[in-house]
């Protein structure tokens, strides 16, 4: 049981199902390509951004780390790998658990809320996956 401030507190999640898959950096491009409509976010030695790439519009210049998502998809980078994660139908002992994110919306224009979701095994955490929460007002 998770505390705030020394009291205990019950974190709610659901049953969950999780597919996880690790590959080599050749395969970064084809899955980025594969999302619709992703925030993306990246950083190098000495930038870091936060962008959509609309339908249509062509990959950014792709920076040393960083972590794209949409609606179902989280795909996650650095020099070394690239981890694909994706919810499937719930698994027996796999949990997720949501919890808000802080966005400035003022500075990323259309991104209102983030919702990160962990999944987690017998309290363990295998992976975490992101969405928007919807388009900021105007």
């Amino acid at each position: 049981m998770a505390s705030v401030n020394g009291k205990p507190q019950v974190i709610p999640h659901v049953e969950a199902g999780v597919h996880i898959a690790d590959l080599a950096p050749s395969e970064l491009t084809s899955e980025l390509e594969k999302l619709r409509d992703p925030w993306i976010a990246q950083e190098g030695p000495m930038s870091a951004e936060l962008r959509r790439r609309e339908a249509g519009q062509p990959l950014p210049e792709l920076l040393m780390r960083g972590l794209a998502f949409d609606d179902a998809t989280t795909v996650v980078w650095d020099e070394d790998a690239v981890r694909v994660i994706r919810e499937t139908d719930p698994q027996e002992g796999v949990l997720s658990r949501r919890s808000d994110v802080r966005v400035r919306t003022a500075r990323f224009e259309g991104l209102a809320t983030v919702e990160r979701i962990d999944y987690l095994k017998r309290g363990v955490l295998l992976a975490s996956r992101y969405h928007a929460g919807g388009a900021a007002d105007a």
